[in-house]
C-alpha cells in the first residue's frame, strides 16, 4: 500500500550531527551548507595567499575566543558587558562568509562560488539572526532530504502500544509489570550501594519500557527445560509490518529557530509570579518544509502468517523437539492486527492484508486524536496564563495548522513530538497516574536538569502528572509559532 504524506508543519529527524559556525553560512535569509573541502576549493580559487590569510585567521580568532572563554569562567559575574559583547561577535563571525567579506574582500565571489556549488536553503523566519547551533537532517549519501521508514515506524509502533495497552492487555498485568520494574530498580540500587557504584538509570529505563512493550508485540517460546521466554526478538510481530524510506528524496527543506514554551515561574517585583513564557536555550533545526508530498510504502507479511497456519493447525505454538515456539502466536495476532489467522486461504490474502494495514492507520488515526487532545490541554493552559497576550495570536495560528485536521488520519513523529510521542504516557495518565507518579519520580521524567541545585539537602523531585508534559519545543517565527513533525497520512 503507497502513503501519501504530507506535512502540515516543518518536519525534523535528525541523524545525530550538530552544526557549527563552521558548517554554514547564512547570507541574505537563505542558508547554505559548506564544508571544509569545499571552502578549500574557493580558497583555492583566490590563489596561496588567500590560503594563508585562512590558516592565520582561523588560529588567531579560536585562540581569542578560547582566551575570552576562559576569562569568563574565571571571572563569572565580573566578566564584563563589553567583553561577552565581543566574544558573542567572535563567535557570530568566525565563518566563511566573515572571512571571504571581511579579511578577503571577497563577499562577490564567495556568493557566485556558493551559488554554483552549494544549495540555498531558506530560512523560516527572514531577517532573523539563526541561533549558531543547528541540528542537522536525515540526507541521502548525495545530500538529499527525506524521511526514513525506520521513523515512520517507531511512530506506528507507538501506535500500536497504545492501542494494545487499551485494548487487549489487563490492566492488573500493567500494573504487576511496573511493580516488578521498581522492585527490580530498588534491588539493584541496594546492591550497588553495598559496592559503592550507582545504577545507571538510562539503562534501566530502556529495560523498563522493553518489558512492556515485550507484552504487546513478542510471542513466547519454551526451551528443553520448561523455560519461558518472552524477549527473543525472533518472535516480534512488529517485525511483520513493513515501512519503506521515502521513495523519492530531495524535499525542500528550511531552517528554523525554536524555543522552548511553558507556564513559568517569574519573579516580578520581588513576588513570583507564574505566567507563559519563552525560552531560548533550544537550538536550531534543518527541517523539511511544511506543505511537502512524502510517498512511502507500507506492506504486510500475510505470506508468513499463511505459512505458519498451515504447521500450527489446531495449536496456538509450534512444537520441535522438547521445544515449543510462537507461543500465543493466534491471539496476539488477532489482538495486534485485529487478523484471524484461521481464517487465510491462498483467495483471500490480499484482502486480508490489505484489512490490516487498513487497522493499522485506524489506530494511527485514535493515537493521534489522544496527541491532539493533551496538545490541546497544554495549549489552553499556556494561554490562559497569557495575560499579557505576548504570543497568544501566533501560537494559535500555529497550532490551527494541525487542530483544523482533526478527524483525519494525522501522525507526529521526529525531534519535539515529545515524550507522549514516543512512550504509553498517555494511557498511564488515563489508566494509572498514581503509580506513573512513582515511574516518574524514579526516572526524575519531567523534572529540570537543574532544578537540583536549588533543592535542600534531602528534599526530591515529586512529579505532578496533571502537569506533564510543561512544555514543548516549537519553531518560533514572527507571526507564528509552530509545533513540530505533523503529517497528513492520504492513501
Amino acid at each position: 500500500m503507497k502513503l501519501q504524506l504530507h506535512t502540515l508543519t516543518p518536519l525534523h529527524i535528525g541523524n545525530g550531527q550538530e552544526l557549527h559556525a563552521t558548517d554554514y553560512v547564512v547570507v541574505d535569509d537563505y542558508y547554505y551548507r559548506v564544508s571544509e573541502q569545499q571552502f578549500m576549493r574557493f580558497l583555492k580559487q583566490q590563489g596561496q595567499e588567500a590560503q594563508n590569510l585562512f590558516s592565520k585567521w582561523v588560529i588567531e580568532t579560536a585562540q581569542e575566543i578560547d582566551d575570552l572563554e576562559f576569562e569568563r569562567r574565571r571571572k563569572r559575574q565580573n566578566f564584563g558587558r563589553d567583553k561577552n559583547q565581543q566574544l558573542s561577535y567572535l563567535k557570530r563571525n568566525y565563518n566563511y562568509a566573515a572571512f571571504a567579506q571581511n579579511v578577503l574582500g571577497q563577499e562577490t565571489a564567495f556568493q557566485q562560488f556558493l551559488d554554483e556549488y552549494c544549495v540555498a536553503t531558506p530560512i523560516g523566519n527572514p531577517n532573523t539572526r539563526l541561533k549558531q547551533q543547528i541540528r542537522a537532517i536525515m540526507r541521502t549519501a548525495d545530500g538529499r532530504a527525506y524521511v526514513p521508514g525506520s521513523s515512520l515506524k517507531g511512530a506506528i509502533r507507538t501506535a500500536l502500544l497504545y492501542h494494545q495497552l487499551c485494548n487487549h492487555i489487563p490492566q492488573k498485568r500493567v500494573e504487576q509489570i511496573l511493580e516488578n520494574s521498581l522492585r527490580e530498580y530498588d534491588r539493584l540500587k541496594a546492591e550497588a550501594k553495598k559496592r559503592n557504584r550507582r545504577v545507571n538509570k538510562q539503562r534501566q529505563k530502556v529495560v523498563f519500557a522493553k518489558t512492556l512493550q515485550n507484552e504487546a508485540f513478542y510471542c513466547g517460546w519454551k526451551n528443553e527445560r520448561g523455560r519461558l521466554f518472552m524477549n527473543d526478538e525472533k518472535y516480534d510481530l512488529l517485525k511483520l509490518l513493513q515501512v519503506t524510506d521515502d521513495l523519492q528524496p530531495g524535499k525542500n527543506c528550511t531552517v528554523e529557530n525554536l524555543d522552548i514554551y511553558l507556564v513559568d515561574k517569574v519573579r516580578k517585583r520581588g513576588d513570583m509570579d507564574i505566567i507563559a513564557n519563552k525560552q531560548p536555550q533550544a537550538p536550531a533545526i534543518e527541517a523539511i518544509q511544511a506543505g511537502e508530498q512524502i510517498e512511502v510504502e507500507i506492506n504486510f507479511n500475510i505470506d508468513f502468517l499463511f505459512n505458519l497456519k498451515q504447521q500450527l493447525g489446531d495449536r496456538d505454538e509450534l512444537s520441535s523437539k522438547k521445544e515449543l515456539h510462537w507461543i500465543g502466536v493466534k491471539k496476539k495476532v488477532q489482538q495486534l492486527y485485529h487478523l484471524d489467522i484461521d481464517t487465510l486461504t491462498a483467495e483471500n490474502l490480499e484482502e486480508k492484508r490489505q484489512a490490516v494495514l487498513q487497522h493499522v492507520l485506524n489506530c494511527v488515526r485514535k493515537f493521534s486524536e489522544r496527541q491532539l487532545e493533551d496538545d490541546e490541554n497544554w495549549l489552553n493552559h499556556f494561554l490562559d496564563h497569557d495575560d499579557a497576550r505576548k504570543y497568544t495570536n501566533e501560537i494559535e495560528d500555529g497550532f490551527y495548522r494541525v487542530s483544523s485536521q482533526n478527524g483525519r488520519t494525522l501522525l507526529n513523529l521526529g525531534f519535539a513530538s515529545g515524550f507522549g510521542g514516543v512512550t504509553a504516557l498517555f494511557y498511564f495518565l488515563d489508566q494509572m497516574p498514581a503509580l506513573f507518579t512513582r515511574v516518574m519520580e524514579l526516572f526524575e521524567i519531567g523534572d529540570h536538569p537543574l532544578a537540583f541545585r536549588k533543592r535542600k539537602p534531602g528534599q526530591r523531585y515529586q512529579a505532578n502528572p496533571d502537569d506533564f508534559p510543561k512544555s514543548k519545543r516549537l519553531v518560533t517565527r514572527r507571526d507564528e509559532i509552530i509545533p513540530l513533525g505533523w503529517l497528513e497520512i492520504r492513501k
